[in-house]
């Protein structure tokens, strides 16, 4: 392993990477992935592009023209960037969203670490989440990569939409247009959140701030555990 380097110094030989997002000027990956450039001794700088969803073709090909070295992608453009590339692993062909580019030769590949970051961190705060039923509150790319994983566990999956005081059982995978008469797609008799006796949460929940320990009013008919 190469030593660290105690003067980090931008040359003609530094490699790029970064993230795209809309807005990400909010972002902490920067301070993350330099830390751990300057420690590994690795002459990479990583930024962050804020770039809007109409402009995110010409910004892949930038990365191309560029040869940017990999860049991760957050909210808006998880999704839509599939199409403007040349593969997909197996885990983003499944969750149809993309976190992270890189190259494979010269194809330009996505993959999602969602999924499998998301179980590392359920065990390393001691969750074992296989076999559960989970309540599972967003949509989005992370709640694609969040349901797959748990389908890959056994887990009985609740899915609340968006703007919608429903929930029905979701099959990681299933378009937010499939058939509601898919048994994997069931709609639940008139489910509200106050079912649940206790809420274990993993991820960004700003509103309400919510802790995992919280506990929701209402009669506790479910325990929903992650």
């Amino acid at each position: 392993m190469p030593e660290p380097r105690h003067l980090w110094q931008l040359d003609a030989h530094t490699q790029l990477t970064g993230v795209l997002g809309y807005p990400v000027r909010h972002s902490l990956s920067p301070a993350m992935h330099n830390a751990a450039f300057r420690a590994l001794g690795l002459n990479w700088v990583y930024l962050a592009f804020e770039i809007p969803p109409e402009a995110l073709p010409q910004a892949i090909v930038g990365m191309r023209g560029l040869r940017i070295q990999g860049l991760n992608l957050t909210i808006p453009h998880k999704e839509a960037v599939i199409p403007l590339l040349d593969a997909l692993t197996d885990a983003a062909q499944r969750i149809r969203a993309v976190n992270t580019l890189f190259w494979e030769g010269g194809r330009l590949v996505g993959d999602n670490t969602d999924a499998e970051g998301f179980l590392q961190a359920l065990r390393e705060a001691g969750i074992e989440p296989a076999g559960q039923t989970v309540l599972i509150l967003g949509a989005g790319g992370a709640a694609r990569a969040v349901a797959y994983a748990l389908h890959q566990q056994g887990c009985a999956l609740m899915h609340c939409e968006p703007h919608s005081r429903t929930c029905h059982g979701a099959r990681a995978g299933v378009p937010s247009n499939a058939n509601r008469d898919d048994p994997g797609h069931a709609t639940l008799p008139n489910p509200t959140i106050g079912w649940c006796s206790e809420l274990h949460l993993a991820g960004d929940v700003t509103r309400p701030r919510l802790q995992p320990t919280d506990r929701l009013g209402g009669a506790p008919r479910h325990r929903v555990g992650m």
